[in-house]
């Protein structure tokens, strides 16, 4: 059996290889039947083994034509896990050919023990590497995106209109005693705007020293 991870050939091979190989199902409870499965998209591949990058001497157990130091191993592996980059993981032997494709490395563990100190003994697991890219959507009914569109814009007129409707005006009728000056200070509590009265209501009055019970002026 052999192991290549990013054209790295392992050294040595793991004593055992997980691989993991589910297909996605969902259960679905149906009434008067019961749970029911539904069969949907294979799940992501996952690979991991331990093994250890021995520190230079050589056995005859060993992979021949590995030359892989161990701090170079643990540099390249911690690149392509932090990075994310999906790399050729291809693992001959009992597998077959099989295991030949894109992986990301999920996680990579080290560690030493007695009689390996010089050797670096590491857990490894890689995830299968599935290529997306986003879709554009077109929405295909122009009605209902003209709808959506001028909904807004009416709610903003019908705010429009609510804002800028003038308020209702305000009138009163003269009775006896009454002046321009004393309208003025009921209505505004200046009496000197009793000129503004006057303007809006010249019509009426021919004088604004004189006016007459009965008369009806438009407070402004």
């Amino acid at each position: 059996m052999f192991i290549f991870i990013e054209g790295i050939k392992l050294p040595v091979n793991p004593e055992e290889i997980k691989l993991e190989d589910k297909q996605g199902i969902e259960t679905v409870a149906i009434i008067d039947t019961g749970n029911v499965p539904l069969v949907g998209n294979p799940e992501l591949q996952s690979i991991e083994f331990e093994s250890f990058i021995p520190s230079g001497r050589y056995d005859g157990n060993y992979q021949r034509n590995s030359r892989v130091s161990p701090e170079s191993f643990v540099s390249s592996i911690r690149k392509f896990k932090t990075e994310g980059t999906p790399i050729q993981l291809m693992i001959g032997g009992a597998f077959g050919s099989a295991i030949n494709g894109k992986f990301l490395v999920e996680q990579f563990d080290v560690s030493t023990k007695t009689g390996y100190e010089d050797d670096l003994i590491y857990k490894i697991k890689f995830l299968q590497y599935r290529s997306h890219k986003p879709r554009k959507v077109t929405i295909k009914d122009k009605q209902a995106l003209e709808a959506t569109k001028k909904k807004p814009q009416a709610k903003a007129t019908e705010e429009r209109s609510a804002t800028t409707e003038k308020p209702a005006q305000k009138s009163h009728t003269v009775v006896s005693g009454d002046t321009l000056w004393g309208i003025a200070q009921t209505f505004y509590g200046d009496g000197s705007r009793y000129t503004e009265i006057y303007e809006a209501n010249k019509d009426k009055i021919k004088d604004p020293h004189w006016i007459y019970p009965g008369q009806e002026f438009v407070i402004p």
